[in-house]
């Protein structure tokens, strides 16, 4: 039988892996399309910044997602999975996914007001169920990347 070195096993319950084969569907498409939608309506509503650097949107769109994704559903809630509590479900939504969440939702209370801070619980249950089905993180950063862009880029739009 072979043995995998803890740093395998580390990287395999952080999630980084490659997707499970199958595991990114039709549906993930849609979900993906209907957030760049959403994102895009929000952004354009939004109000626009005085200024926008290259710096801040590369930072925004792709550096915060990409480690925000990598400590939440990768980190946390793959610790978070390895327990029995964690994995326990609750309306289809394993409590890992749902404490994760929770936590995303609170760090963004530090710079958001209280309405956009709550309204990532449903952006990040997603995330975590695609993290869940494809025992990957390249869903989520994936999703959380594209969110964003669609907000950003809305909401940076008229200042071009």
């Amino acid at each position: 039988e072979y043995m995998l070195s803890p740093p395998q096993q580390l990287a395999i319950e952080a999630g980084l892996t490659r997707p499970r084969k199958g595991s990114l569907d039709g549906t993930f498409v849609t979900v993906l399309l209907v957030g760049a939608i959403v994102g895009g309506v929000l952004g354009s509503r939004s109000v626009q910044p005085d200024s926008a650097t290259p710096m801040m949107l590369v930072s925004l769109v792709l550096w915060q997602p990409l480690i925000e994704e990598l400590l939440f559903r990768g980190v946390r809630q793959g610790a978070l999975l390895r327990s029995v509590t964690g994995a326990r479900k609750v309306a289809g939504l394993s409590i890992a996914n749902i404490v994760t969440s929770l936590a995303f939702v609170a760090i963004h209370f530090a710079q958001h007001s209280w309405l956009w801070a709550i309204g990532v619980i449903v952006p990040s249950l997603l995330f975590g169920h695609y993290r869940e089905r494809a025992g990957s993180v390249a869903p989520c950063i994936l999703m959380h990347i594209i969110f964003n862009a669609a907000f950003f880029m809305s909401l940076l739009l008229p200042l071009l």
